[in-house]
């Protein structure tokens, strides 16, 4: 009888152990499982500005997404990290109009020349006091 016991004991520990061998082998518990959620931000955001008449890179623009700021290097781009998905990007500089696009990994903006417009006053005829 207790012959028995002991050998029945035995055997479940080989069976328990063997199933734990084989889930340790198979892989599956090592694997790290996907999100099935979406990311909400872009990791990484590059932003290059041209000029729309010549296509040439310009510097010292001013890139804004969100909160976020900075200005364009001698290259014509500048780089954020960690931005909403849903984010607009707007680039301004002196002489040029300001454009806007949603934000992209990888995003090109081209701004266009500004029209000057000379807004003096009207000079009116000087009276003559009598």
């Amino acid at each position: 009888m207790r012959h028995s016991l002991l050998c029945s004991i035995i055997c479940i520990c080989v069976l328990c152990s063997s199933f734990v061998g084989e889930a340790a082998t198979n892989g599956y518990f090592q694997k790290t499982q996907k999100d099935s959620i979406p990311s909400r931000f872009i990791l990484k955001t590059r932003v290059t500005i041209r000029d729309l008449s010549d296509g040439n890179t310009m510097d010292s623009v001013l890139v804004t997404i969100g909160s976020k700021k900075g200005y364009t290097n001698n290259s014509g781009y500048v780089e954020f990290d960690s931005i909403l998905k849903e984010s607009i990007v707007t680039a301004s500089t002196n002489g040029y109009l300001v454009s806007s696009k949603k934000v992209k990994p990888e995003l090109t903006i081209r701004l266009k020349k500004g029209i000057i417009i000379n807004r003096q006053l009207p000079e009116w005829p000087l009276r003559k006091a009598t």
